[in-house]
């Protein structure tokens, strides 16, 4: 029952206890009548299509826990964390856990473009999250610890870029190291050039979530950049954007 998700017995598998019930959807759509008793040969036919199609999809065996370590395996079953994640083109869209992760380490991200305004990457929210955009023609990063004005860490570039021109824009975040949440330093790089610098004191060590997932292009939901709005879409062309992570924990460089 989805008020029953957590709390004892939650790392209990009760699958092999369920049983089986059979119901006339034509006539019984609210399935209010157990037609089990009645048609026992039937139901023993249905139960077997069940097992063999749980078995030929992989869902079986069936596993109803609802505790950390049943979801964990089952993030790590299909989110398999590597060092490069490359994207093409916008309104991508994908769950937090299948993002590349930002927390507690270096990391790169390089945008190929045609120059326009808007987000070319976005993951969390002004409660908690990292946006990487052009504003006005200028590259700008921001990371929202919290939604308070002292906990937004922001840095743009002086120069604005040239809209429709083609640019490689790159944010290299060169982690402290020591852990998660500390700080660590950003730089903006414009076709291999360095044009801006700054310290972030802090991190975040999750982005606000599930609500708010890691989008490419836009910035649906609570924008990063609130006052920019959502969802802020990216007016130029974005033929590649690659993400570079280093290991967890340390700082250092990390080559694209």
């Amino acid at each position: 029952k989805p008020w029953e998700m957590a709390g004892p017995g939650s790392e209990i598998n009760l699958a092999p206890t369920y049983r089986w019930q059979l119901f006339d959807l034509d006539h019984d759509f609210n399935q209010t009548r157990d037609l089990s008793t009645r048609f026992p040969a039937r139901l023993a036919d249905l139960s077997a299509l069940f097992d063999r199609e749980a078995r030929a999809n992989q869902v079986d065996p069936l596993n109803d826990r609802t505790d950390f370590a049943r979801t964990g395996m089952e993030q790590r079953f299909y989110a398999k964390p590597r060092r490069r994640y490359v994207y093409w083109g916008t309104g991508i869209d994908l769950r937090s856990d299948a993002a590349p992760p930002l927390a507690g380490r270096s990391f790169r991200v390089d945008a190929d473009i045609v120059v326009g305004d808007g987000t070319l990457a976005a993951y969390g929210s002004e409660l908690g999250g990292w946006a990487f955009a052009i504003v006005g023609g200028r590259p700008t990063v921001r990371q929202a610890l919290s939604p308070l004005a002292a906990d937004k860490f922001t840095l743009g570039t002086v120069e604005a870029l040239t809209p429709g021109v083609p640019a490689k824009v790159s944010f290299d975040f060169r982690y402290d190291g020591g852990g998660f949440g500390k700080g660590g330093t950003m730089r903006i790089l414009v076709d291999g050039r360095e044009v801006a610098t700054g310290h972030v004191d802090r991190t975040i060590s999750v982005a606000e979530s599930p609500n708010e997932h890691f989008t490419i292009g836009y910035d649906g939901g609570q924008p990063v950049i609130a006052e920019a709005g959502a969802p802020f879409r990216f007016t130029g062309e974005l033929h590649q954007l690659a993400f570079t992570v280093g290991k967890p924990g340390q700082g250092g460089p990390v080559e694209p």
